[in-house]
């Protein structure tokens, strides 16, 4: 099998027709595509009609290989973790249930994938769907960027939000180097957020090029419109942060460093007497200072009561 495009799905069985049929779509542009791509589709613990869903959608396309996998421990990186245990294939592409992929997308991989001599993580660009959803958890940029730790990157830009695990293309023996992705991150857990850019600082820290290209697209449809939606959602993804900080604080003291401009980013908050952050969702350096150290705080339990 040459490639395997992983899917992880709970409770949205209105999301999966619109997502495979990009994706189906994406297949059949490949040669051969329809007998060497395979759609990994792991179910979640889903209790709505995801089933009969995927049933449906299976037989109305019989020339794609979909493979559905069941994961019943709650928690994304338990999914995504299924999804790599059973995928076939060479080249894995992670998606979500609420994108819908370009159908150039998997040719285009296989393109770059061809030129590649050293273990790469690549992500592309993520557009925004609906006009009507918040403008949150998208990449628009129409620029190649390449972290890597020889460059020392991180020591000057984050990597939260250079590549997002709703676009994400690996060889498998990527993922046989870096392992699996953390159970102790990802929606459906206590620290609900950040488990790709764990994955992303794991991939730094042994030497590995993460690379940001903007013609790798696939469309979110994430279906947030309201303020508080988006602040549950920042909320969530700062928490993640603060996990992935105290993590890596010894592996790579520059994965640490985006905690350190946040503090200075509060203290000039205070001194200005004012929200330099999102004003819009009600969310401050002060703020996000609070919830990483939250997800620190989470972080430590959890090894602590699960003994390292």
């Amino acid at each position: 099998m040459l490639v395997s495009i992983i899917i992880c799905t709970r409770n949205r069985a209105n999301f999966l027709h619109d997502c495979l049929s990009a994706i189906a779509a994406a297949i059949r542009m490949v040669p051969n595509g329809t007998d060497d791509c395979e759609i990994v589709l792991v179910n979640n613990g889903s209790v709505d009609h995801t089933v009969s869903a995927l049933e449906s959608w299976s037989n109305s396309s019989p020339d794609i290989i979909l493979r559905i996998v069941g994961e019943e421990k709650a928690g994304l990186s338990n999914a995504r973790n299924a999804g790599f245990a059973s995928a076939k294939g060479y080249l894995l592409i992670w998606t979500d249930d609420d994108c819908h992929m370009d159908n150039q997308y998997i040719v285009t991989a296989l393109k770059f994938d061809a030129n590649d001599s050293t273990p790469i993580i690549r992500g592309g660009r993520i557009e925004l769907g609906d006009e009507n959803d918040l403008p949150l958890t998208i990449k628009t940029s129409t620029t190649v960027e390449r972290w890597s730790k020889a460059d020392k990157s991180a020591r000057s830009k984050p990597l939260s939000g250079v590549i997002s695990g709703a676009n994400i293309v690996v060889r498998r023996s990527v993922v046989n180097l870096i392992g699996l992705c953390d159970v102790r991150l990802g929606a459906g857990v206590k620290i609900a957020g950040s488990e790709d850019t764990d994955y992303l600082c794991r991939a730094y820290t042994k030497g590995m090029i993460i690379e940001y290209v903007p013609d790798l697209v696939v469309y979110h449809f994430h279906r947030r419109r309201t303020a508080e939606q988006g602040q549950k959602l920042l909320t969530n993804y700062n928490i993640g942060a603060g996990a992935i900080y105290i993590k890596h604080i010894f592996n790579d003291f520059d994965l640490f460093r985006p905690f350190i401009w946040n503090i200075k980013n509060a203290l000039n908050e205070i001194k200005q007497s004012r929200n330099l952050y999102l004003p819009e969702y009600n969310l401050s350096y002060k703020k996000i200072i609070a919830l990483n150290i939250y997800g620190m705080f989470l972080y430590i339990r959890y090894l602590i009561l699960n003994k390292f």
